[in-house]
Formats: structure tokens, sequence, C-alpha cells
């Protein structure tokens, strides 16, 4: 009897281990989880800027284009060049 009990007290150790081990397992697979849910929301966001910043872009190219072709005064030109290094600027803070 006394070596039933033994053994026993045995096995429910090791069931205790093994179902500790299952939540650790089961911790780290929702911390990775969650850690790679987290970086799809950043690559998302930087995205969504990058998108943004393209119209910018795109916009300023269509002003310069409109404005060149009404007149070809050095002040229009010297505008898009001011607009374009602060879209530039914008680009280099997403870094």
């Amino acid at each position: 009897m006394n070596s039933l009990l033994a053994k026993l007290a045995m096995l429910m150790g090791e069931y205790t281990k093994l179902k500790g081990v299952q939540k650790e397992v089961r911790f780290l697979e929702f911390s990775s989880m969650k850690a790679l849910l987290e970086r799809i929301a950043d690559m998302d966001e930087r995205r969504n800027q990058v998108r943004e910043m393209s119209y910018d872009i795109e916009d300023c190219i269509d002003d310069f284009l409109h404005h060149l072709n009404r007149n070809n005064d050095h002040d229009m030109r010297t505008g898009f060049v001011n607009k374009t290094a602060t879209t530039s600027e914008e680009a280099e803070a997403l870094d």
C-alpha cells in the first residue's frame, strides 16, 4: 500500500509539473501572438503614413505642373522646391 501511495504522489507531482509547463507554453504562445499583432499594427500605421505622403508628393507635382503651364514664374518654382523639401523632411521624420 505504501508503494502505491508513493507512486501516486510521484505521478501527481509529475502531472502538476506538466500542467505548469503547459501554462507557460500557452503564455509564451500568447506573448508571441501579441508581439506579432503589435508589429502588424505598426506596419499598418507606417503604410498609412507612406500612402498619405505619396498623396502629398503627387499634389505637389500636380500644383507645380499646373502653375508651370500657367506661367513660368520663378517664384512658383521656388515655392515648389520649398514645398518638396518640407515633404522630404517629413519623410525623414518617419525613420
